[in-house]
């Protein structure tokens, strides 16, 4: 495939996971060497920009957000269950979290469905207070 250059000079291989045991591997094969050097240094790079390792609070709920719009089912709508799977680890998580988007105004049944018109930053960031249960950060919340 492409030049003469041999198969390892033109991968890349990417190693990633949640910890160092339970980890995925892609590898991309490229045509020349040259294009392969150039995905591993921008990759590189992109892996340690310290502006993105280390956003704000807001920031990391605003890609939490973006991640329930877009495992939006095929009419469009948002699965209740995803929302829960975000946010709970347990039964007792589960409960707190379904509790928390019926005090916002949420469906909260586990086959229901949010409209994304419904499902705004505002009041995800609402669904967050209301899952934090600690009164003390109502000021800070109030604040940003």
């Amino acid at each position: 495939m492409g030049s003469q250059d041999t198969l390892e000079e033109k991968t890349v291989s990417l190693c990633y996971g949640a910890d160092f045991v339970n980890v995925t591997f892609i590898n991309f094969c490229c045509t020349r060497k040259d294009i392969a050097q150039h995905w591993s240094e921008e990759l590189m790079r992109l892996a340690f920009n310290m502006t993105q390792q280390n956003g704000s609070a807001v920031m990391y709920l605003q890609k939490a957000h973006t991640k329930l719009l877009l495992q939006a089912d095929k009419s469009g709508r948002i699965p209740v269950k995803n929302v829960v799977k975000m946010f709970a680890q347990n039964k007792d998580d589960r409960k707190r979290v379904e509790k928390a988007m019926d005090l916002v105004g949420f469906p909260c049944n586990k086959a229901d469905h949010i409209m994304p018109e419904k499902f705004g930053f505002e009041e995800f960031f609402n669904l967050y207070k209301h899952l934090t249960q600690r009164s003390e950060l109502e000021k800070v919340f109030d604040s940003l």
